[in-house]
């Protein structure tokens, strides 16, 4: 179980550093109005309750076996993390409501050290995914995807 999920991480993040890179020539004017154009589309859903499944891939080693997880979100406070594949509560540092990522992707567009790119919901306007890849660095491990899935409202 765990090869597949490495190989499924390892896939998922090669294709979507290819299309952060591939819209690296996007401008960060563009970036940032999609984003504002987003975020407004959350807020005037007002949606507080909410579950969503979050993986994080990275390519260093601090990426998460208990990953992917599911996180439920009441009146805008997470309640529950848990691991998708064991049922296990998470480490609370992916206790992220869609607020918090959309804070995380806002400053990922705004630190010219990375390519970000951001991909959002038709629907409800939430990150869907976080690419970002290294600007002039030379480690080969900089980079990290942060994908949101199976979005479900409990209001």
């Amino acid at each position: 179980m765990r090869k597949v999920r490495v190989l499924k991480v390892a896939v998922v993040a090669l294709v979507l550093l290819v299309l952060a890179a591939c819209m690296s020539g996007e401008l960060l004017a563009d970036k940032l109005a999609a984003f504002e154009a987003s975020k407004d589309m959350w807020l005037a859903e007002g949606i507080t309750s909410y579950a969503y499944t979050y993986d994080f891939l990275c390519l260093c080693d601090d990426t998460s076996d208990a990953l992917p997880a599911r996180i439920t979100v009441t009146d805008g406070v997470v309640v529950s993390v848990v691991s998708v594949e064991t049922d296990d509560v998470v480490d609370e540092a992916f206790a992220l409501t869609m607020l918090d990522q959309f804070d995380r992707a806002e400053e990922r567009l705004n630190n010219r050290d990375y390519s970000t790119s951001v991909g959002y919901d038709g629907t409800y306007g939430f990150p869907t995914y976080i690419s970002v890849i290294c600007v002039d660095r030379d480690e080969e491990d900089c980079g990290e995807t942060a994908l949101i899935t199976d979005f479900e409202v409990l209001d």
